[in-house]
């Protein structure tokens, strides 16, 4: 492992350790989904798009149907339609039951967000903005946003990480 690929390690470590509000997560595995020139591709379309590039850190188990980790591994992950899905984004809370501990990394192109209730399960983006986001159920003490994203290719997946919570093994 080069020193650049241990610090993008301890970085995504730093990221879910904030999310989850806890020093007690250890990353235990990860594999790079993607290379730097599709990053800088995306930061360019945000940029294009007149927003930031946040990170959602989602289950793998939200993909179950449509692709497995196994298949993300090997390079082989078919292609997702992403505006069917809830991104969260800040602060969450540790799941309580998982299928698994691997958790995707995506990088969302959000450009001009308008505030809606996502709650419903059914939205629509208009046409001048390219997210949507909700800041629904949210504690005073916490930073979770919700987005949903207008194109598919506001989105790219990252990595791949398998974490414990404790003191890894």
């Amino acid at each position: 492992m080069t020193q650049k690929e241990h610090r993008q390690i301890k970085l995504w470590q730093y990221e879910l350790q904030l999310t989850f509000q806890t020093t007690n997560l250890h990353i235990i595995g990860a594999w790079r989904l993607t290379d730097d020139n599709a990053v800088e591709v995306h930061r360019k379309q945000a940029k294009r798009l007149g927003g930031p590039v946040f990170h959602s850190w989602f289950p793998t188990d939200a993909l179950t149907g449509r692709t497995t980790v196994v298949q993300m591994l090997s390079g082989q992950m078919p292609p997702i339609d992403w505006r069917n899905f809830l991104f969260p984004v800040g602060s969450m809370d540790i799941p309580k039951k998982l299928n698994s501990n691997h958790f995707i990394c995506c990088s969302l192109a959000v450009g001009i967000s308008g505030t809606a209730d996502l709650t419903s399960g059914t939205w629509r983006v208009p046409e001048h903005m390219s997210s949507l986001v909700s800041i629904e159920n949210r504690t005073k003490d916490d930073c979770r946003m919700t987005y949903v994203v207008r194109q598919s290719d506001q989105v790219i997946p990252i990595a791949v990480v398998e974490f414990t919570i404790g003191f890894p093994t």
